[in-house]
């Protein structure tokens, strides 16, 4: 119930960062006529003629109608790239893409071992002393979360997006070994520091 706690806390201190840089992103891409009011209904507008909750539930519903048993089609059957090997489908969802090729036993499998990574990471950038090192573990486990929830897209499939997913993993857990190792350093540091003025005196 602690770590749920804290995890909440931890996810609203990025709300705001987040925020910011949608806008920023939005600004970027679509240039400053998307700040006027007509900018502002033509978005509106895209948004609500086919949400990306209505998209999503499409894939999920075409993907359900064309299950194939508990272990779904096989690996690359909606993965493009895959084609030369045979005959593949389009989803441009990531969790409906691992439901049809892995089924449901395997979209479970999948999202328990990702659970697994934020929750450790999490763990680790909290357990961190060092408040740099700490900095570095939050940015490095908010880029985490948000590429292992993301349901839209499939960064986990594309490089070097999985390659620096798995960076972010590697580094957020060594923070909390690179802390204790600075920690320890400094308390043998001061031990000698002690020892030498004890000499000197």
């Amino acid at each position: 119930l602690r770590s749920v706690i804290c995890l909440v806390t931890a996810i609203k201190q990025f709300i705001l960062i987040g925020l910011l840089l949608a806008v920023l992103l939005l600004y970027l891409t679509e240039g400053p006529s998307v700040i006027s009011i007509s900018g502002m209904k033509t978005l509106f507008s895209q948004w609500w003629q086919f949400s990306p909750y209505d998209f999503l539930q499409t894939q999920f519903s075409y993907v359900w109608a064309n299950q194939a048993g508990i272990l779904g089609h096989g690996v690359g059957r909606a993965t493009n790239s895959a084609r030369v090997y045979g005959e593949t489908i389009l989803l441009e969802t990531y969790y409906p893409k691992l439901l049809y090729e892995l089924g449901p036993i395997g979209l479970g499998a999948t999202l328990l071992m990702y659970t697994t990574v934020i929750v450790t990471t999490f763990k680790a950038y909290r357990a961190t002393t060092n408040r740099r090192l700490r900095a570095y573990g939050a940015s490095m486990w908010s880029f985490v979360l948000m590429v292992a929830i993301s349901p839209f897209y499939y960064p986990l499939d594309t490089e070097p997006v999985n390659i620096y997913f798995w960076v972010a993993v590697g580094l957020t857990l060594k923070a909390a070994q690179l802390s204790e190792v600075s920690i320890s350093e400094m308390s043998m540091s001061e031990m000698s520091k002690t020892s030498d003025r004890r000499i000197k005196r």
